[in-house]
């Protein structure tokens, strides 16, 4: 037999031999949230939160919104979260509707949370006018 195995004083358990975690013992993994806002003009900006842990890895997008200004009220238009493990978006139906159309249609499925929060920056950044056009087609 090996070393590791012989019969020694006091009880060894096997979780001292092999490293494995005790039943009931969780590890708590730090995360905090970072937010910034990208100004696209004075009407229009993108607001994004987003949750890392202590090595500043993305383990979460909260919120990815893009806001326009109506009445001197900040309105969120289109918003991109993945809440339930997988990035989706949100779209407002109107000024007066506040109801949303939850879809993934579009919208990137595989890769890591830094990947989605990226990829849903650019995609406000580069649609932006278009989402506005149509928000306002139905205000008028």
């Amino acid at each position: 037999m090996s070393k590791k195995f012989r019969k020694r004083k006091g009880k060894i358990r096997p979780e001292q031999i092999f490293n494995i975690p005790v039943v009931g013992e969780i590890k708590k993994v730090k995360t905090f949230q970072k937010s910034t806002t990208i100004v696209l003009t004075p009407e229009d900006q993108i607001i994004y939160i987003y949750e890392c842990d202590e090595n500043r890895k993305t383990t979460e997008v909260v919120n990815v919104s893009y806001q326009i200004l109506l009445d001197f009220n900040w309105v969120s238009i289109i918003r991109f979260d993945s809440e339930h493990g997988y990035l989706h978006r949100h779209i407002r139906v109107s000024v007066e509707n506040e109801i949303e159309v939850v879809s993934t249609a579009g919208v990137v499925k595989k890769g890591s949370p830094r990947h989605w929060l990226t990829w849903a920056v650019e995609h406000l950044k580069k649609n932006y006018l278009g989402y506005r056009k149509n928000f306002l087609k139905k205000v008028s």
